[in-house]
């Protein structure tokens, strides 16, 4: 019984992505066509279809993106600690400026991901 309970849910949530996706797509077509949301739903499935390799060449092009814009606010954020912090105690008020960097450029990638 449980195991059918897993399938049923394993179904239910991939259903539940295609239909997100769908959806999603199908109001893009219904901006841009100015058609139904029925026949834009079936314009955006049989356009993804026709182009699934586009689709996903797109995609990961996108999250590579993503990624590399995640990175790079982590980075530039710790960098600009880094001199607010040279800036700020520059009298040698701490004995290590690491330690808070350390700590915030952690907390700002878990933030940031």
């Amino acid at each position: 019984m449980e195991i059918i309970i897993n399938c049923c849910s394993l179904c239910l949530w991939c259903f539940e992505k295609f239909i997100k996706f769908i959806n999603k797509n199908a109001y893009i077509q219904c901006a841009i066509t100015s058609h139904n949301f029925c026949v834009s739903a079936k314009d955006a499935f049989f356009l993804i279809t026709r182009n699934s390799f586009l689709f996903a060449i797109a995609g990961g092009i996108g999250a590579a993106f993503i990624l590399l814009g995640k990175l790079f606010i982590a980075v530039l954020t710790t960098v600009a600690m880094y001199y607010g912090m040279d800036y700020q105690f520059s009298n040698n008020e701490l004995t290590s400026k690491y330690g808070p960097l350390i700590v915030f450029t952690f907390l700002g990638i878990c933030l940031v991901f």
